[in-house]
């Protein structure tokens, strides 16, 4: 079985947590500089907690259970590409509330989720008025009782691997109650950087300048970016003489990714003429989303989290983070091996809220 692919998924169960907060995204200040680069509105944050010991190696066991999990689907965020509004993976089309409300009712006995579909004013006052009057308590020609689903109806008997199964892994489709997630990627992300000096050779190759100031350049386009200071042509222009001051893996560290994305923003991004602003984001980010401990033998500080850049695939093609390719759309899982937290930091690629 190919890597990516659903096989054993090694048990792992997720809870969503919505009480966790991070306040990299919601500060006034940060809140101000992602709206200016077209960011806002378009990134997002969020935790889960899981049961089991992760293991590095099954990271595609993990991700793909995560994907798998009934406590995700309905909880993890996305930008619709349609609309441009938020939604959850189970929610990409409507479907009937029938065929919902069936479908949790066979499996609320193994979820253990009350299941107890609203009811519309004018249904009570019907029901009400009992089955051969109107509300207004006038006879009525022909009466036809709905059946109406609860947690106290009979569910047949099922398992939990069974429940997870057929009712957590849907991405919900116009003709159908959905299709699965039927591969993924992940793709190991080097997290070793515990300084923000990792960006001092940006002054110290005159791309910045003492006061902070980024050095203007004629400007050009790398394809789809406006390319018109120094910091750009070192971030995309693979031909440019300076970029070579960071190494192909110094591109690959966490930090760098983090930085980047930032500096390119979305699709109206007003760029800063200063660096100082680039740094301390990514620094905040950095901070909220990465866990470190200190080693009891030696001491010193080393970070305990493993990160993925995550794509999720159906079987018309990728359908997480979006449909659309971008560089600048992006899932990336950060994973706490101790605390057994993920957070999921997202962003799709497009205008930002201006207001």
């Amino acid at each position: 079985m190919a890597a990516g692919e659903p096989g054993d998924l090694g048990g792992y169960y997720f809870r969503f947590l919505p009480q966790k907060t991070f306040q990299c995204l919601s500060t006034p200040e940060t809140t101000s500089r992602l709206r200016q680069w077209s960011m806002l509105g378009r990134v997002a944050a969020q935790a889960f907690g899981f049961d089991q010991t992760f293991q590095a190696y099954r990271k595609d066991d993990f991700v793909m259970a995560f994907f798998k999990d009934p406590d995700v689907i309905p909880n993890l965020k996305l930008l619709s590409d349609s609309s441009g509004q938020w939604i959850t993976l189970a929610g990409h089309q409507p479907v009937s509330e029938d065929w919902i409300h069936a479908l949790l009712l066979r499996h609320s006995s193994c979820l253990q989720t009350p299941i107890v579909p609203p009811i519309s004013p004018a249904q009570d006052r019907s029901e009400a008025a009992g089955p051969g009057r109107t509300p207004g308590g006038q006879p009525r020609r022909k009466w036809v009782t709905r059946q109406r689903y609860s947690s106290q109806a009979q569910a047949p008997p099922c398992d939990r691997d069974e429940a997870r199964s057929s009712c957590s892994s849907l991405v919900v489709t116009p003709s159908g109650p959905g299709t699965e997630v039927k591969k993924i990627e992940a793709i190991n992300v080097p997290c070793t950087q515990l300084s923000m000096s990792f960006f001092n050779r940006l002054y110290n190759e005159n791309i910045v300048r003492d006061s902070g100031h980024i050095v203007k350049c004629l400007d050009s386009f790398c394809d789809p970016f406006p390319v018109s200071d120094e910091l750009r042509k070192v971030l995309l222009v693979e031909d440019s003489e300076k970029y070579g001051i960071f190494s192909q893996p110094d591109r690959e560290e966490f930090l760098f990714c983090l930085f980047k994305h930032l500096c390119l923003g979305g699709a109206l991004c007003q760029y800063e003429d200063v660096l100082p602003p680039y740094l301390q984001t990514t620094k905040l980010l950095y901070k909220d989303l990465v866990s470190v401990r200190k080693n009891p033998q030696t001491k010193k500080i080393q970070i305990t989290s493993s990160v993925f850049k995550v794509t999720a695939y159906d079987s018309a093609g990728v359908c997480y983070p979006s449909t659309k390719s971008h560089e600048q759309t992006f899932s990336y899982f950060i994973v706490d091996p101790i605390k057994r937290h993920v957070h999921v930091l997202y962003h799709s690629y497009g205008v930002g809220d201006m207001s």
